[in-house]
């Protein structure tokens, strides 16, 4: 090894100990990786993704996020995949949606808490009643199913 921490192979040869292969190897990863980061959302089909609707609960009502119509009618596609979000924003009271005609399990989430769930829409065009349990006299609306297109 000389002053500069080289060691000698060969008289007037240096090897770096794998230095600049390692920065190489770092550099190639994160062009990778970066890359990814900002094609993956190209690369990404948004058909495969199911669409979303958020329900919020407050003051005993259901609203579609964004809006102040409580317990609004929900429209739906038949067939379709539905992520469902539910944020209950009534501190203390367990809210749930549930479409009783339809064999889907029933969305609930405490108060302050948001919970999520996908289903599938069923191939029945018409006008289902929704409901959250606990409260179903306030808390009712309906879901409109329409054809697929």
């Amino acid at each position: 090894m000389n002053k500069d921490g080289m060691h000698l192979v060969r008289e007037g040869t240096a090897q770096w100990q794998g230095l600049p292969g390692r920065v190489a190897g770092v550099l190639l990863l994160s062009l990778i990786l970066g890359s990814m980061v900002f094609l993956w959302p190209v690369a990404a089909d948004p058909a495969d993704s199911p669409r979303e609707i958020t329900l919020v609960t407050r003051n005993m009502a259901f609203y579609l996020d964004g809006s102040d119509v409580p317990n609004p009618v929900l429209t739906m596609r038949a067939g379709e995949a539905l992520r469902i979000v539910l944020r209950n924003e009534d501190i203390g009271i367990t809210h749930s949606f549930e479409v009783g005609a339809w064999d889907q399990p029933v969305l609930s989430a405490k108060g302050g808490l948001t919970e999520v769930m996908v289903i599938e829409i069923p191939n029945y065009p018409g006008r289902y009643e929704y409901v959250c349990s606990p409260h179903p006299t306030l808390m009712r609306g309906v879901v409109e199913v329409i054809k697929a297109d």
